[in-house]
């Protein structure tokens, strides 16, 4: 493939780095860089076709397409077959440490790539399954090249338009990248960006291992087996929705609640939407535990006046009650409190004696989401209705004191994974920037 650069009178000099620059196909690069297919740089192997027939249930593993995700090898059991053993035939098949694969096939062509570790060893490569090895580039910065958003937007150029998208060992070998003069430059560039996926790695896992502790909590807090309070001593009853202590009561969510109730769609559905207006929450808005604003819609006073019997009020428990978001929960806020919602959305307005935030945090645990699923048998996902709403059991603790501090528990550590995932979310997009200036030269770090 030809690579097209402007004459030199078009070179343009850096002022930050006093660089000389050239404009290529992927845009400006380092003059003494250059641009050329992947190809050029590597040793591409594709998968032998294993046949299935042959699959076991241990042995030496082999790597799918489906074991491959964005940046990550998947191992579970339920999606990882095996091979009895390799012969000298199958031994080029054999996937080293440093290999980057890249499946081939799928909804998530482009965006299925990742790099082999010794955890992955042994395992052999299956067919649809591309694996990059080189000699003469840093297989680590190429690794980078793959797993950017250049390789995510040449294989939407490339990659069929039939029922399931694939791609082609040419089409692999055919994408453009920038390649520094210097295996050094290339070691220096690949080792800042992986430190950067080291540390989101870090906080990916410390918020799985955040996530594990609210629910471990949330089991033992919303059935009494941890009490925040002080008790004389607890004894246990055996209820409708399982063990909890003997000065807890089992209630219907009609019995704490004052309001059990939805909106409606307006005539002319989203065609009544304003720009400013009160606030119109619909399934979307509602998320688990929290709500998303960012698209919330609008209407008039005139639409809400027609239907004021479900306008919100603060603290009022916002439940999904049709479609696949079905049993999706929060509370409202005052940001919203004023505003309305639609028919996909259930209002419950708490008696004084509930707290708002405990009856939520019921509703999202094992023992609300089972009766919820227990109301949908039969894969019937045509919706709630109010007197299934109504039946739903909760256990409760003999005061709302007891309500609060169970609730302000689970709600500091909802607090604390919000601001994991705010940090997550900006090492990400420090990733994106980084890899924007070194993966281009405008930043050199030799």
């Amino acid at each position: 493939m030809n690579i097209k650069t402007e004459p030199t009178s078009h070179i343009q000099i850096d002022k930050r780095t006093q660089s000389k620059h050239k404009k290529t196909e992927l845009g400006l690069i380092p003059d003494d860089w250059e641009v050329v297919p992947i190809g050029n740089k590597v040793d591409l192997l594709t998968g032998f076709p294993f046949p299935s027939s042959k699959f076991k249930s241990n042995g030496i593993k082999l790597l799918k397409g489906s074991n491959i995700k964005r940046g990550n090898i998947d191992w579970r059991p339920d999606i990882t077959d095996y091979w009895e053993s390799h012969s000298p035939q199958l031994s080029k098949y054999i996937l080293k440490e440093g290999d980057v694969v890249v499946a081939m096939d799928g909804s998530l062509v482009g965006k299925s790539f990742a790099q082999i570790s010794t955890h992955d060893l042994p395992s052999l490569l299956l067919q649809r399954v591309a694996r990059l090895r080189s000699k003469s580039c840093d297989i680590n910065y190429l690794k980078q090249l793959v797993c950017s958003p250049l390789f995510t937007s040449h294989c939407e150029t490339v990659k069929t338009a039939s029922a399931i998208p694939h791609i082609s060992s040419q089409d692999i070998k055919d994408f453009l990248i920038p390649i520094p003069p210097t295996l050094a430059e290339q070691t220096a560039i690949a080792t800042a960006l992986s430190d950067m996926d080291a540390l989101i790695e870090a906080q990916e896992a410390l918020l799985v291992k955040k996530r594990l502790m609210k629910q471990g909590a949330m089991q033992e807090l919303l059935t009494g087996k941890r009490r925040l309070v002080e008790t004389d001593g607890t004894s246990w009853q055996q209820t409708e929705v399982g063990r909890i202590p003997g000065d807890w009561e089992v209630v219907e969510i009609e019995n704490i609640s004052i309001k059990v109730g939805s909106g409606i769609t307006p005539k002319g559905g989203s065609k009544i939407y304003k720009d400013e207006g009160r606030v119109f929450i619909r399934s979307q808005n509602v998320g688990w535990g929290d709500l998303h604003l960012n698209d919330v819609a609008f209407i008039d006073e005139l639409t809400h006046s027609a239907f004021n019997a479900t306008e919100l009020e603060k603290h009022d428990v916002l439940l999904n009650i049709t479609g696949a978001s079905i049993g999706r929960c929060a509370v409202a806020t005052e940001e919203i409190a004023g505003g309305n919602v639609n028919q996909h959305v259930c209002i419950i307005r708490c008696q004084p004696s509930t707290n708002p935030y405990f009856l939520s945090a019921i509703l999202l645990s094992d023992i609300g989401q089972r009766q919820i699923e227990s109301f949908q048998s039969g894969g019937n996902r045509q919706g709630l209705n109010f007197g299934q709403l109504k039946s739903i059991l909760l256990p409760l603790p003999p005061n709302q004191s007891e309500q609060s501090t169970i609730a302000n528990a689970l709600k500091d550590m909802d607090s604390e994974i919000e601001q994991l995932e705010a940090q997550l979310a900006k090492y990400r997009q420090l990733k994106r920037g980084m890899m924007q200036e070194l993966l281009t030269g405008r930043k050199r770090l030799i």
